[in-house]
């Protein structure tokens, strides 16, 4: 037992004894900054951000080129507590941060984030900056902050102990309410314009006779999980004009995600939908884009068998569904839908479709994607049927799948299909699908003067540019009567004489 404790004590000597020795050495010294700092970057641009809307976090990295270690006394916003930037520098948070130890040659990240104030003073596009300040004993260095901050409407749920406000969407089986995050525009709410940017969090909902109108030039932001519903009996009125910049878009109506950073403008799935209830009344929508939602727009079935109408619209980049219709009746002119997850347009329940001059185009190349770019069928998912009419001329419905459309009928005696001088991809090597009667591409009754399978020579799909090579197949070939019912393309280009399949002229500029 003697033996065993000497062994073990001797053991712990020899251990403390090393820890003395090694805490002796000097490599843990430093020596205070004098300012020779150096920075990835001198001045930190973030992206443009909504007023009382938080960014994103951006960062920088400050570097100690110097073969021995440096205590940076402090790291300091220069507008202290006033400051609306926020920092955090190796893992101490600011505005004020001290005893920043960089080892030799080595460097730490400052990490930046802002959320700045909307005031009387500053509407419409204002700059914001600050400085962050490196004590120094010879020189202090600092590094510039700059960020611009847009004024906005910001629509949000109200909160009541602790719970967020919410809309009625319905029933379920057992008689409990169905709802969904949102809340009830106000009567001051319901005219939407170009004066300043709305951001809406959860979903604005139009209430029942009630009518939201949006006007030219405006621009609607939406949240994760958020959008506009339009209870039964309410009305959508979009009203955008054309525009002289192809670019800015100055007097299109434009509805996107809340994250203006540009890594973000072409994501899907930022939002929800634009969600048209069935009983909702003639929703007229005009010169819209709509852009990385969920699902782009839900119609569902009309009120006193009024018709909704589409004009001169995109629908881009939804991570589901562009528009999904529901025994809705309604007339498309120049609508594009491009690029979806799963299909581009989904009609279901039957309805009352004129569809003119469409592009309903899908390159979706971020996941596999099995189903077409349109799905058509007069019954549900309960098997229950009804009356389809479906008409679709001078347009084109193409993707990268060989089979781009798709039709499902209960009994086909009982609708109406027409596909008149339009471009549609079908090469499908199934023989049960090729016996149907309504895929018969030579009955007369069901396709005049089409063609089929012809790649369009869209401009760069990929990046849902739609508009027509000069040397498409779908060049001149559009009935030009039917053409008179929509005598300008999408970007009011005349559709004078031979004028193409689907919403673009050919521009010789």
């Amino acid at each position: 037992m003697l033996y065993t404790y000497t062994f073990r004590t001797a053991g712990l000597l020899t251990l403390l004894l090393t820890m003395v020795m090694f805490s002796c050495r000097n490599d843990f010294e430093y020596s205070d900054n004098s300012g020779q700092l150096h920075f990835s970057a001198d001045t930190l641009f973030l992206d443009t951000i909504f007023s009382d809307i938080s960014s994103s976090t951006y960062s920088f990295k400050v570097y100690n080129r110097q073969n021995e270690a440096i205590n940076i006394p402090s790291v300091s916003l220069e507008k202290q507590e006033n400051s609306r930037f926020r920092i955090n520098v190796n893992g101490k948070t600011g505005p004020t941060v001290s005893d920043i130890i960089i080892e030799a040659n080595d460097s730490i990240f400052v990490f930046v984030e802002v959320t700045a104030e909307s005031t009387s003073q500053n509407s419409g596009e204002f700059l914001y900056e600050d400085r962050v300040r490196f004590y120094g004993t010879e020189n202090d260095q600092f590094v510039q902050l700059i960020t611009l901050v847009r004024d906005a409407h910001l629509l949000f749920p109200e909160r009541s102990n602790g719970i967020k406000e919410s809309v009625v969407l319905g029933m379920d089986e057992s008689g409990e309410e169905l709802r969904i995050e949102g809340f009830e525009l106000d009567s001051d709410e319901l005219i939407m314009n170009d004066e300043k940017p709305y951001v809406i969090y959860g979903y604005a909902t139009v209430k029942p006779e009630d009518t939201l109108r949006i006007l030219a030039g405006s621009r609607l932001y939406f949240h994760r999980e958020s959008g506009i519903l339009i209870q039964p009996g309410g009305t959508l009125l979009v009203s955008g004009s054309l525009s002289n910049d192809p670019e800015l878009l100055e007097n299109e109506v434009i509805f996107e995600g809340d994250r203006p950073e540009p890594e973000f403008s072409d994501i899907p799935g930022q939002w929800g939908t634009i969600w048209l209830r069935g009983g909702s009344g003639s929703h007229q929508i005009e010169n819209l884009t709509i852009k990385n939602a969920t699902v782009g727009l839900i119609i569902e079935e009309p009120g006193s068998q009024s018709v909704s109408t589409i004009k001169n619209t995109r629908i881009l980049n939804s991570s589901s569904i562009g528009l999904l219709a529901r025994g809705a009746h309604l007339t498309a002119q120049n609508l594009v839908v491009g690029n979806a997850g799963l299909y581009a347009m989904y009609i279901d329940r039957g309805g009352d479709y004129t569809l003119l001059h469409n592009t309903l185009a899908n390159y979706w190349d971020r996941s596999f994607r099995s189903t077409p770019a349109l799905y058509v069928s007069d019954n549900d998912l309960m098997g229950n049927s009804s009356q389809l009419s479906l008409f679709v001329a001078n347009s084109i419905i193409y993707g990268r799948n060989a089979v781009e459309y798709q039709l499902e009928f209960t009994d086909i005696d009982t609708s109406e299909l027409l596909f008149q001088n339009s471009l549609l991809r079908f090469e499908s090597s199934d023989e049960d699908l090729n016996s149907l009667p309504y895929y018969d591409t030579t009955n007369t009754d069901f396709y005049l003067n089409c063609l089929f399978n012809a790649d369009p020579l869209f401009t760069d799909p990929q990046k849902a540019q739609f508009s027509l090579q000069a040397e498409s197949p779908a060049r001149g070939t559009a009935d030009a009567q039917i053409s008179l019912q929509v005598p300008l393309d999408i970007r009011g280009v005349n559709r004078v004489t031979e004028p193409e399949m689907g919403a673009y002229e050919i521009s010789e500029n």
